[in-house]
């Protein structure tokens, strides 16, 4: 296999057939992992603990489940766990990207504190607008750069490996991939947070945003009753929404980020074995 090979419907083609063989495990473990979760974040104080301490453990441990599930390595629950015996490991790497995530805002940090110093000496002008432009284009070429470069560490540490060897083989493996890499990240994060845009149309678009909008235009008296069933139709829409994202986008997702990497490491470990033997022949 050669990286011309990997394609979004080869990805998603080897993810759904991941996803088919035990459905009910991929889709009990993410439901667990969200139950867990919101159990944790309510709790006052423990959910600081959690989203420092734990939650880089959990979130390995979905990926080893997945990763199981792609392997048939005889995945079961107790694999949304297995994190804790990588703890070091996972810890490592999710506070890591924390740090390089960090790094590539600051100069729109910089960059928004230089806007300031310059409205405070000349006012608000097209100058001042530039600045803040610039500074938030280049920390989000930063941030989709270290995202695509690293975007396959944590499926590395899952196998096994340590951090540094994580990035580097994350790195050798996006290698000059990353408009392919681009394309094919944005399209699984797209599917696989499907469930999380119904949270975000419940919570803010619903009552905030499109409930005002329709009484401001539809509460009249020619337009109540399609005021009246479309008011009754939205938490349906945001509740499939969801069931949506959960029970299917989700897994998915994540079966063909795991894809992603395989046929990726599959057509690298082909390209090294194509240039050793043309090394091999010129000697």
């Amino acid at each position: 296999m050669s990286s011309t090979d990997v394609t979004l419907s080869s990805i998603f083609a080897a993810g759904w057939q991941t996803f088919r063989k035990n459905p009910f495990l991929a889709i009990g473990g993410i439901i667990l992992l969200e139950l867990l979760s919101f159990a944790w974040g309510i709790l006052p104080g423990i959910n600081i603990i959690y989203g420092i301490f734990l939650a880089p453990a959990m979130m390995g441990g979905l990926i080893t489940l997945f990763l199981h599930l792609a392997e048939d390595k005889e995945p079961d629950m107790g694999d949304l766990f297995a994190g804790f015996r990588r703890y070091g490991r996972w810890m490592g790497i999710s506070y890591l990207l924390l740090l390089f995530y960090v790094i590539a805002l600051l100069p729109a940090l910089i960059f928004v504190f230089l806007a300031d110093w310059l409205e405070r000496g000349m006012g608000y002008n097209w100058l001042v607008l530039m600045v803040i432009v610039i500074g938030s284009i280049i920390s989000l070429v930063l941030l989709i750069t270290i995202t695509i470069r690293l975007i396959f560490a944590v499926v590395a540490i899952a196998e096994g490996d340590g951090v540094i060897k994580a990035i580097h083989r994350s790195m050798a493996l996006s290698r000059g991939q990353y408009l392919h890499i681009f394309g094919m990240g944005f399209m699984i994060g797209f599917i696989a947070n499907i469930g999380n845009f119904g949270f975000m149309f419940a919570y803010i678009i619903d009552p905030f945003i499109l409930r005002p909008f329709l009484f401001n235009n539809l509460s009249n008296n020619t337009m109540i009753g399609l005021y009246s069933w479309v008011n009754n139709m939205l938490p349906l829409l945001w509740i499939s929404i969801i069931f949506l994202g959960l029970f299917f986008a989700a897994p998915l997702g994540i079966c063909a980020y795991i894809a992603l990497y395989k046929q990726l490491v599959a057509a690298h470990t082909m390209s090294i074995r194509q240039e050793a033997t043309v090394t091999v022949q010129n000697i």
